[in-house]
């Protein structure tokens, strides 16, 4: 349990920072956030569970980012969350993404 702190809430992750104080650099949070679920996946064991990772809207611009992070990990989730899908051209955008010379294999 040394990878835990209580809270308020129960037991919450400590996740470790590499980087040095003496040389803070300036981090993205949602790149963060996008190579936490790699890690998550790759490393983190459910056995024969489905994984499905939850990306951002096509709408807020962010979904291709998030596509490009998590198409590097060695272990890919068996689905995708698309949320907040306001038309039928969002959906074809991420099958177009999806289906391009870039994505091997994605199942």
């Amino acid at each position: 349990m040394d990878n835990f702190e209580e809270s308020d809430r129960g037991l919450k992750p400590i996740w470790e920072d590499n980087i040095s104080n003496e040389e803070p650099e300036k981090k993205d949070p949602l790149r963060e956030a996008r190579l936490t679920v790699v890690k998550t996946l790759e490393e983190f064991d459910i056995g024969h569970a489905e994984k499905c990772v939850r990306i951002n809207s096509v709408s807020s611009g962010l979904a291709e980012e998030d596509l490009e992070v998590l198409l590097q990990s060695k272990t890919l989730p068996s689905s995708l969350m698309l949320p907040k899908v306001e038309n039928v051209e969002e959906v074809k955008w991420v099958s177009s993404y999806l289906c391009t010379d870039n994505v091997v294999a994605f199942y």
